[in-house]
């Protein structure tokens, strides 16, 4: 930096640059020096920058907006390929990972932190002048309105689970109650209309009936199994599928045709069931099997690469 400095006092002893006066005082200047000039900063001038400037840059829209991961990814990269020397153009080695450089001291880091971080600690700053601006006590009125008479036990804290009957989380129980069917509704309080499932009228609408039991089901059902031809049993839910298909001698590729066909099927007759239900239309069933068809035929090509051919799917899928 000092040799840059007297080689732009040199060019303007000759003439070649004049500079220009600011101010009242007249403070002559003849050149700037930008962050662009990485290469002609050291490393400890550049880690002032990235400090200084370059974690602050956006501290007003921070401070208003939680700011995107790819966002966040993006500064970082442009922070560490600074930090490191490059440019848009011209690649250095990182020496040391950038999270180890984000780190405090005392975990080994040269501290100049995260803007995840600086982000959650300006919007949580605003939750703070809440507390502090007196809201606290309107707060705690509705907490103790909510709690009303609380019963203290001379026993440990612990987790329980409201989804099961015995309190212990199962995700068996998880999974059975992430699907919004009316029964599922009905067991969490939401008030509806009925708990039958509309499409057929003849059974409550728990998650095994809807894409197991119910008629339209059992007739898809029997069509994809006719159509696979791998000896494919009926089942009455996705656990006894799981089971089937771990004991079941196929190849690995077979295996895997089967579940996306599998998959496929379940979302397919959900959202036949949620047009039934929200846009009232209704979809006959050999639309259903053909969208089936098409669209695990689609995903299986484009993400699996297990099969390329059209008439081939359609004939011997498996």
């Amino acid at each position: 930096m000092e040799g840059l400095n007297l080689a732009f006092h040199r060019t303007m002893e000759i003439g070649f640059i004049r500079g220009f006066k600011v101010g009242m005082d007249n403070i002559h200047l003849s050149h700037f020096i930008y962050a662009d000039d990485a290469s002609l900063i050291s490393s400890g001038g550049r880690l002032t920058l990235v400090k200084s400037v370059m974690g602050s840059l956006g501290i007003y829209l921070m401070s208003l907006f939680k700011c995107p991961e790819t966002v966040l990814k993006r500064l970082e990269s442009i922070r560490a390929i600074f930090f490191w020397g490059g440019s848009n153009s011209v690649k250095k080695m990182s020496w040391l990972k950038w999270d180890k450089v984000l780190a405090s001291f005392d975990k080994g880091g040269l501290n100049v932190g995260s803007l995840k971080a600086f982000n959650l600690a300006l919007l949580f700053k605003w939750r703070w002048r809440d507390i502090v601006g007196g809201r606290i006590e309107q707060y705690l009125k509705v907490l103790l309105e909510e709690i009303g008479c609380p019963i203290l036990r001379d026993r440990p804290d612990s987790w329980v689970c409201n989804l099961s009957d015995d309190g212990s989380y199962m995700v068996k129980d998880a999974r059975e109650y992430c699907i919004l069917v009316r029964w599922n509704l009905s067991a969490k309080g939401i008030d509806i209309d009925s708990i039958v499932y509309p499409n057929c009228n003849n059974g409550v609408e728990t998650r095994d009936h809807l894409f197991f039991d119910c008629d339209v089901a059992r007739d898809l059902w029997l069509r994809i199994r006719i159509w696979l031809g791998c000896g494919l049993p009926h089942f009455s839910s996705w656990d006894l599928f799981v089971v089937w298909l771990e004991g079941v001698r196929l190849t690995v590729s077979s295996k895997n045709r089967i579940i996306a066909v599998m998959v496929t099927s379940l979302w397919a007759i959900w959202r036949f069931r949620n047009d039934v239900v929200f846009q009232d239309s209704f979809c006959s069933k050999n639309s259903l099997f053909d969208v089936i068809r098409l669209f695990s035929f689609h995903w299986i090509k484009n993400r699996g690469h297990l099969v390329s051919n059209w008439n081939f799917w359609l004939s011997m899928p498996v």
